[in-house]
């Protein structure tokens, strides 16, 4: 820096004396002519200064764009078409809302290997916005299913996802622009859908999966799923709560299944988990049922 500083108190001087060396006759003041190598001194150090600052310049590193990420959950179809399945992801906004993100995110389909995408692969968001606490998600006409329990999947999968995002309460399906169109023939989407009440529906267990997550735990992914409480708090949005309900642990002394109870809208819930690919501490727990009880 001192040596661009000396040098740019070279470059003024030597703009002062060559403005006045090239005035109009009429406003020269006469002056002693400079010594050609005095000249050439300055320019030349004027030259050089130039290009010390465009190398400064050059070799500064380019700046890239930052990238704004977000940490979601997304529901995808057990096996079965029984359950949507929940699975945290981390989503590149790219520029894009959270809700559109998220959608995008699910329509691309599960990590986990045995999760199944809700709807086909051919489907587009056309568009999304959210207003008065309604997420307006408008897909395209390959938005269609075969049979009830698939379509009860990919309507709970959409509001499920969206409804876990701040300031989303319920979801309006539009397929193409339309109103009061249906993906599977037998619900009409002509009014909003909310994420409802809880399911206690049973568990079918994917012994595959869960061999496969005992696989992941081992290998030191998702090691959360040796904690009985964080995994009832998570598998447990399958059945449609938020995993923020406070949990009671009534596990009877000396059973190997472990119980949390819990209320929802008023009601009470049981929900148990069991080791059925391994027992022990590191083992993983698997929720196997949710079952209503008095409050």
């Amino acid at each position: 820096m001192m040596l661009l500083k000396s040098r740019s108190n070279d470059i003024v001087a030597t703009l002062r004396l060559l403005a006045a060396a090239n005035c109009s006759p009429a406003h020269r003041v006469p002056q002693a002519r400079l010594p050609g190598w005095y000249v050439f001194r300055h320019r030349f150090l004027a030259t050089l200064s130039l290009a010390l600052v465009l190398s400064v310049s050059a070799c500064a590193p380019p700046t890239s764009p930052e990238v704004v990420q977000a940490t979601v959950t997304l529901y995808f179809s057990d096996g079965q078409a029984q359950h949507v399945i929940p699975e945290q992801r981390t989503v590149d906004l790219g520029g894009m809302s959270q809700p559109e993100a998220v959608i995008r995110a699910l329509l691309s389909g599960a990590e986990d290997p045995f999760l199944l995408r809700p709807l086909p692969e051919a489907t587009a968001l056309n568009s999304i916005e959210v207003r008065d606490g309604i997420a307006l998600v408008d897909l395209s006409g390959a938005a269609r299913v075969e049979g009830s329990a698939a379509e009860s999947i990919a309507l709970r999968a959409i509001v499920y996802t969206l409804t876990e995002l701040a300031g989303i309460e319920r979801v309006q399906l539009l397929i193409e622009g339309r109103l009061n169109d249906s993906i599977g023939g037998h619900e009409v989407l002509d009014a909003p859908l909310a994420r409802g009440g809880i399911l206690t529906w049973p568990i079918l267990l994917d012994h595959d999966r869960i061999a496969w997550l005992q696989q992941e735990v081992d290998a030191g992914r998702q090691a959360w799923r040796r904690d009985p409480l964080a995994v009832a708090r998570f598998d447990g949005r399958m059945a449609g709560f938020l995993g923020t309900e406070s949990m009671e642990n009534i596990t009877a002394g000396g059973d190997a299944t472990v119980r949390y109870r819990t209320e929802y809208g008023g009601q009470g819930y049981q929900l148990s988990l069991e080791q059925p690919a391994r027992t022990g501490v590191d083992g993983i727990w698997v929720l196997v049922a949710v079952d209503a009880v008095d409050p």
